[in-house]
């Protein structure tokens, strides 16, 4: 008796629909970025820094208006938590460019491109990911922030509601565009070290640099250089600052930056192998 064996069933290699697509690959670095430690060690190294900041902000206010009663004054309170922002950015820049650069140093980053082979998806899941994420802890450390500062303010710091919410989003947001320049800069670089250490000259090593020099024709020159740096164009925007250009304009200079660099991160990504 002869028998007839069925055709063989075609094995299936694709990923179902939508699972390779950009709502899987945001589902896959929600759950990297929530299960490796250095995550909760940014958080709460970022809480400790801000509270610690801010805590030392407002005593400083308070001494320096009792040494000079006569010309004390009064400030918002949410002024404390976007000072903090100059050290607490580099926490968040950390926890940014992680997402990237760990895949990198453990060869993961393989894995990741398997999965979700277009590399512009996995960069812009990265994206959404880590600045949405930044957003929300940026905002809520803000708020924690002002709140720390506030009785140490001693009477000199004005308080309206409104306006904390406001000063807490816009340190939400500075940071978040910070986090995407992270990720572009770990996506060029793919080392953390060097990726910071560009980071790191844009916001701190340049300003200090471009500092005036006694020239009134060179310090024109380095002022106007500076105040288009991420760093300071943060801070305008955060503080309502309009000297040289109206306060919206600093946070498109910031989002500029970052988008730059995001892209240099995903040329580079895209042109070289894992």
């Amino acid at each position: 008796m002869t028998t007839t064996s069925e055709p063989t069933r075609k094995l299936r290699t694709e990923l179902p629909a939508g699972k390779a697509g950009l709502r899987g690959a945001v589902a896959s670095e929600w759950t990297k970025l929530m299960s490796v430690r250095s995550t909760w060690a940014c958080l709460v190294s970022a809480i400790v820094i801000m509270a610690i900041y801010c805590a030392y902000y407002g005593t400083i206010v308070l001494i320096q208006n009792e040494e000079n009663a006569a010309d004390a004054s009064s400030q918002p309170i949410g002024n404390a938590p976007q000072s903090a922002v100059i050290v607490v950015q580099f926490v968040a820049i950390v926890w940014a460019m992680q997402s990237i650069t760990s895949e990198y140093s453990t060869g993961t980053i393989r894995n990741t491109l398997q999965w979700v082979p277009n590399r512009f998806t996995v960069l812009m899941a990265k994206v959404l990911v880590v600045s949405v994420t930044t957003f929300v802890v940026g905002t809520l450390l803000g708020l924690m922030g002002a709140l720390v500062s506030w009785p140490l303010f001693g009477g000199y710091g004005i308080v309206n509601a409104t306006d904390v919410i406001v000063d807490s989003v816009l340190v939400g947001a500075n940071l978040a565009l910070l986090s995407i320049m992270a990720i572009g800069a770990g996506a060029a670089l793919r080392k953390a070290a060097g990726a910071l250490a560009i980071v790191f000259v844009f916001l701190v090593v340049l300003p200090v640099l471009l500092q005036p020099t006694g020239n009134p024709n060179a310090d024109d020159v380095l002022q106007k250089v500076n105040q288009y740096l991420p760093g300071y164009a943060g801070m305008n925007f955060m503080r309502g600052i309009d000297d040289y250009y109206p306060a919206y304009v600093g946070f498109l200079v910031v989002a500029g930056w970052s988008l730059a660099v995001l892209f240099i991160g995903y040329r580079r990504l895209r042109s070289r192998d894992a």
